[in-house]
């Protein structure tokens, strides 16, 4: 499984960011229980997730201190990276 993600270090604080599909934020729990998987790509890392579909203010979820930041901050400028599950296997 691939999907998009961007470390940031924003205001002192260092964390992920990854894109999801707005399905996730749909069941409670269901983002904070897929969390977990992404910690071995971003090990100390909070993490916040993101869903924009296409024209759609993009949905946050994570800490609210972090989400805050990225409601207020241009999306353009994150360098999106892509991973692979694959890859974390390896490591």
């Amino acid at each position: 499984m691939k999907f998009e993600g961007a470390i940031i270090e924003e205001q002192g604080i260092k964390f992920a960011i990854v894109k999801v599909g707005k399905d996730i934020f749909e069941v409670p729990g269901r983002a904070r229980d897929r969390m977990i998987s992404f910690q071995s790509f971003f090990p100390d890392m909070a993490i916040v997730f993101m869903a924009a579909e296409t024209g759609e203010v993009p949905q946050f979820y994570g800490r609210p201190d972090i989400v805050r930041l990225m409601m207020s901050k241009p999306l353009e400028n994150i360098v999106w990276e892509q991973y692979s599950f694959d890859e974390a296997a390896e490591n």
